[in-house]
């Protein structure tokens, strides 16, 4: 489930990781910033304006998250960016990519979820 490890303290840390990864020069779907605001709002309580956020860094989510669990829900939560377009864009695949070896978390979702999409 999302966000089972993840405080709410890194609530707007996660969003801008998942706009970093997965927004780029925009996103792909209006669904994307609509699932993400929804599952901040309701599992995090935050109500956080997603189009106004700016990208984290890598260097800033790797000092921030220093769990491992909120680190694969990150991932976890980017791959579902990730399949709400259809085909997943190549640029946006290689960033998640790039972002899972950056934060040392390896998730055998990340071809299954692309298998569905």
């Amino acid at each position: 489930m999302f966000f089972v490890h993840t405080a709410q303290v890194h609530a707007q840390l996660m969003a801008r990781a998942v706009i970093a990864a997965c927004r780029g020069d925009g996103w792909q779907t209006d669904l994307q910033p609509q699932l993400l605001h929804t599952l901040l709002n309701l599992v995090l309580q935050q109500d956080l304006d997603i189009e106004r956020l700016e990208p984290a860094s890598r260097a800033e989510v790797i000092a921030s998250l220093t769990s491992q669990e909120e680190r694969l829900e990150l991932i976890q939560l980017m791959c579902a960016m990730e399949i709400l377009c259809n085909p997943v864009p190549e640029a946006m695949e290689a960033e998640v990519e790039d972002w899972a070896e950056a934060l040392g978390v390896e998730e055998p979702t990340l071809m299954f979820l692309r298998d569905l999409a």
